[in-house]
Parts: structure tokens; C-alpha cells; sequence
């Protein structure tokens, strides 16, 4: 995961999402929280539970995008701390893209 930036002013914000691959869908979830990214709650398959205390959901951009295509949303972000995660489980693989490492801090000043 790898945003164009890490940091943006406060109101309204558009995330253009495009899954480079290798093979795996993926989407983008915006998580408000000031928990450090790696501390965000997790279920027992390890993706963020989204109910999980001390966070909250702002929303997301795209639900299983697949390797080249893009997505986009727009949202309004309060100042504040975010982390914006992959929080897709892959049946196949037994494997939460969280846990795997798909998360990057964000900050809207």
C-alpha cells in the first residue's frame, strides 16, 4: 500500500484507488483511531474488526478491486489520526491482508 500522501488538510478528500497487483483483490478501508496501525483490533482471522473499540469506520473505497482496475470515493475528514488498511480475508489463502502488512498511518491536519 503505497499513497501518494501520508498527509492532507482537513474537509474533503478524494482517494483514487488502483490495485497493481500481483493477484489478489484488495479495497481500501479509511479507519479514524488515534491506536498506533499495527494496534487496531482484529477478529480471530486477523482483519480489523470494524466494531472494534477505540476506531472508527469512515468508509471505503472499493470492494474487491481486481489486479488494474481503480476505484475512487470522495469522504470529509476531520482533523485527526487515520490508518488506512486493506481489511480483505483471502479464503483461498487463509490470509487477512491486514496482517499481512496492507496498512499505512494517515494524518489530516
Amino acid at each position: 500500500m503505497t499513497p501518494d500522501k501520508t498527509t492532507v488538510n482537513a474537509g474533503p478528500v478524494t482517494f483514487n484507488v488502483t490495485n497493481n497487483g500481483p493477484a489478489d483483490v484488495h479495497n481500501l478501508t479509511i479507519v479514524k483511531t488515534d491506536l498506533a496501525s499495527a494496534d487496531l483490533p482484529v477478529d480471530d482471522n486477523g482483519n480489523v474488526d470494524e466494531n472494534g473499540a477505540d476506531i472508527t469506520i469512515i468508509g471505503e473505497v472499493g470492494d474487491n478491486i481486481k489486479v488494474g482496475e481503480n476505484s475512487q470515493a470522495n469522504f470529509y475528514l476531520e482533523p485527526g489520526n487515520y490508518v488506512l488498511i486493506c481489511n480483505i480475508w483471502n479464503v483461498g489463502e487463509q490470509e487477512a491482508h491486514f496482517t499481512e502488512g496492507m496498512f499505512v498511518a494517515f494524518i489530516v491536519q
